[in-house]
């Protein structure tokens, strides 16, 4: 029974007949509740039904009223009506109510399901929990399909930064670093560029009548690489094969430069350069900034007062006008027109057309060629020779020349005497100290304070002098290697001008008066001169 007939009213099959019995409670209209039996009793089959004893049953609540002749009872089953969804992933399922027979089964209805076409993603659960409770003319999901699952696109993560726009660095206190603009970036020999995260497979659906449903598989990545570019054997991983920089082409070609070329001047725009290769650029280097090279560096304007230091060589096309703020500094060797009020330090040879008032140091050789050819001002040094046109001024410019003592061991030889002379004054001091408290000590009247102080004085003169001997030990060893050496000369195929002293190995000389085409070169201790030496 269905639960308005529970709660109007009652059916009943009996021997001699059908009965009815309204419930003593309704408080429906009695046609209402007559219209109702009639027709649950014309859904059942009743026939041969007295309506006058139908309508009598509303008066008479609670009695039981016979309304037809005896009759068997027809059954009615539960009906399935199913609702597939236009793309057929889903099946709804709604059960019309049953009157006088059993509920219809779970397997019964995937039975049913399975006869219709449905036979993927039944949720038995669903249909079980259904028929428990005995729900009728409701819609319940009883199915539903596995959609396709398209593949993933494969992945670029770049571990270089592929932004062109310009980044000031900030300082630690938080203040800005126009200087420091970061537009090269930087890659080490074996750095890892980037690596791919692979396209996936599509995963297959299929829809609730068992169909299966295509997926699209996940894109490729095309990397185009070009030179200096290293691939995993799974290519899935990029390595730079040099140090040098990442380039990324308008046809997204990936190659790394060892070649860093700067259109304009480095100045504002381009901040201070630090690049693992070499650096072309092409105009000047203006003041207050720097480029650091791994390679060599090739300035085809003028270098200002800048800093300047490459690991190779460095080429300067116009020439170096320092302001005395410029210090040049390479491991290689220098070619420029000239050399202005400037500090430079070169591990090779320098080759100029003239130096003027100038700190030059170059490890092997500096040689002064160009039309004027004229050293005049500041301090040179050379490790073998210095050659020249004219040396000095008709001023009397003083200039310094030292020759024949590679400028590092020079260098390290007047440290070590300074450092010598320096523990020698601390070891005086701390003697007077020693005398005064042991005298304190043999009079007895040396606190106890004091004793501490005189052992820890001790302890630090010994330490003082130990380190002393060390350090003359390694004089010694610079000082006998001077005294053997007979390389290194200075030519001047014009003239030396007064004012110009003279040092060759650990002689000296000052040029008193105009010295004409000459070769000075140190001879039984002393600056000899001799002919000129081409």
């Amino acid at each position: 029974m269905n639960i308005k007939e529970t709660q109007e009213f009652e059916v009943f099959y009996r021997e001699d007949g059908v009965y009815v019995k309204v419930c003593e409670n309704v408080a429906s209209d009695v046609s209402v509740i007559a219209s109702d039996i009639l027709s649950r009793l014309d859904k059942k089959m009743v026939f041969d039904v007295d309506a006058e004893q139908v309508e009598y049953a509303t008066h008479k609540k609670g009695e039981n009223i016979k309304i037809a002749p005896k009759q068997s009872e027809i059954e009615i089953k539960n009906k399935a009506i199913l609702d597939i969804s236009k793309d057929k992933m889903e099946a709804n399922l709604k059960l019309t109510p049953n009157e006088g027979s059993t509920f219809i089964t779970t397997s019964e209805l995937i039975d049913e399901l399975n006869a219709r076409g449905v036979v993927h993603g039944i949720d038995e659960n669903q249909i079980n929990s259904m028929v428990s409770a005995k729900l009728t003319d409701i819609y319940l999901l009883v199915a539903k399909g596995k959609p396709p699952v398209n593949g993933t696109d494969a992945k670029i993560l770049y571990h270089f930064c592929t932004e062109k726009e310009i980044t000031p660095t900030t300082r630690s206190d938080g203040t800005i670093d126009h200087k420091r603009l970061n537009i090269v970036k930087n890659v080490l020999k074996g750095e890892l560029l980037l690596e791919i995260s692979p396209a996936t497979e599509g995963i297959v659906g299929t829809n609730v009548m068992g169909v299966s449903i295509s997926a699209k598989n996940g894109k490729d990545a095309k990397i185009k690489t070009g030179a200096n570019i290293i691939e995993s054997e799974d290519k899935l991983k990029y390595y730079s094969a040099i140090d040098g920089r990442v380039i990324v082409e308008k046809s997204g070609k990936i190659t790394v430069s060892e070649i860093l070329e700067i259109e304009h001047n480095v100045d504002n725009a381009t901040g201070n350069i630090s690049f693992k290769g070499t650096v072309i650029v092409k105009n000047s280097v203006r003041t207050g900034f720097s480029i650091v090279a791994g390679g060599d560096i090739h300035v085809k304007g003028v270098i200002e007062g800048a800093t300047i230091s490459a690991k190779g060589n460095i080429t300067v096309d116009r020439g170096i006008q320092g302001n005395n703020q410029a210090k040049i500094e390479c491991e290689g060797n220098l070619h420029t027109k000239f050399i202005e009020n400037a500090e430079v330090i070169c591990h090779g040879d320098v080759e100029v057309d003239f130096i003027l008032h100038s700190f030059v140091t170059a490890k092997r050789k500096i040689i002064v060629n160009g039309k004027k050819a004229t050293i005049a001002g500041g301090k040179l040094r050379a490790g073998e020779f210095i050659r020249a046109a004219i040396i000095g001024s008709n001023m009397g410019t003083t200039t310094d020349l030292e020759v024949g003592i590679d400028p590092e061991i020079r260098t390290k030889h007047i440290e070590l005497a300074n450092e010598i002379k320096n523990i020698q004054k601390k070891c005086n001091e701390l003697m007077k100290t020693i005398e005064l408290l042991n005298k304190a000590l043999k009079e007895g009247h040396l606190p106890t304070t004091k004793k501490e102080l005189l052992i820890n004085s001790l302890n630090a003169y010994k330490a003082l002098m130990a380190n002393q001997t060390a350090l003359k030990a390694r004089r010694k060893i610079i000082d006998n290697m001077i005294n053997n050496l007979s390389r290194g000369k200075v030519h001047a195929s014009n003239v030396i001008y007064p004012g110009v002293k003279i040092t060759i190995i650990d002689a000296i000389m000052h040029i008193s008066d105009e010295l004409p085409c000459s070769t000075l070169f140190k001879k039984n201790g002393e600056v000899t001169i001799g002919a000129y030496e081409k």
